[in-house]
């Protein structure tokens, strides 16, 4: 039993040392989160290319304090032009040489930033592999030049131009067919056309058909993949 004044008194003591307390409790959190932003931890394993501080340097908030390389992936970055843009699409698979290397590698981003001189945009591949390979190497990417089509392979030598179109001679039932085409592109000794009448599987003239006529008998050679004009 007390009297109401010493109550008060103790009441109000005790309120004042819990507010201190609280009080106490924040700037101890404050000051232990301002310790914890002191370490500063690398984002992923890697390599230190530069160090931009010293041991015991005071930093300011936002400084960079080093330069990381990842070693666990790796991005090529290439000019590509205006033309062909919007063809490597991020997803798209690609080839990429570096010195003698050939790799795999999947576009990830074209940056909407182009070279106004050259009219090219750097295009973001990334690769995976475990080569030892490093910033600051040429690299050479393989990309689309144009949509995909659908077309039919022929030796690049079956094609010629008569009369300012390009044909090519298929062999139908022994017999030289002079079959117009329209050419979508080429790769190495291999055309990719189309024309109506050609079909997978039909032999076409690659030796001597500039001299054919239409309906000169022609006989395969044993191997099925050329023909030759019998005399």
């Amino acid at each position: 039993s007390v009297s109401a004044q010493e109550y008060d008194q103790k009441r109000f003591a005790y309120e004042g040392l819990s507010k201190r307390a609280a009080s106490l409790g924040a700037d101890l959190r404050r000051l232990r989160l301002r310790q914890d932003k002191t370490r500063i931890d690398a984002p992923f394993t890697g390599v230190v290319l530069e160090r931009k501080v010293a041991r015991g340097q005071w930093v300011g908030a936002g400084q960079a304090v080093a330069t990381l390389a990842r070693a666990d992936s790796l991005e090529v970055v290439v000019d590509i032009p205006q033309d062909i843009a919007g063809l490597a699409a991020p997803g798209t698979d690609v080839d990429v040489m570096v010195g003698d290397g050939r790799f795999r590698g999947r576009v990830i981003a074209l940056i909407p930033l182009g070279d106004v001189a050259t009219r090219t945009f750097p295009l973001k591949i990334a690769l995976d592999t475990d080569a030892p390979l490093a910033q600051g190497m040429e690299a050479r990417a393989t990309l689309p030049a144009g949509p995909i089509e659908q077309a039919l392979l022929v030796p690049r030598d079956a094609i010629i131009s008569v009369f300012g179109q390009q044909a090519i001679w298929a062999v139908a039932e022994g017999q030289a067919t002079m079959l117009p085409v329209t050419v979508v592109g080429f790769q190495g000794s291999i055309a990719g056309v189309r024309a109506e009448g050609l079909a997978p599987g039909m032999n076409v003239v690659i030796k001597g058909n500039e001299r054919l006529q239409p309906g000169q008998p022609v006989a395969a050679t044993p191997a099925g993949s050329t023909a030759q004009a019998e005399q």
